[in-house]
């Protein structure tokens, strides 16, 4: 997942488990991908 380490995506790693909702935002202003999308766990939103 490209900013995972930029975003520290790793911090949140030890508190999610298989099954986990995630949500996705669709980032379509995004310069680099039209389609890209933002990923958002829980209370990191």
């Amino acid at each position: 997942v490209a900013g995972f380490y930029f975003y520290k995506g790793q911090s949140i790693l030890d508190k999610m488990k298989r099954g986990d909702d995630l949500i996705m935002k669709p980032k379509p202003d995004n310069i680099e991908d039209e389609y890209a999308v933002e990923l958002y766990f829980k209370d990191s939103m």
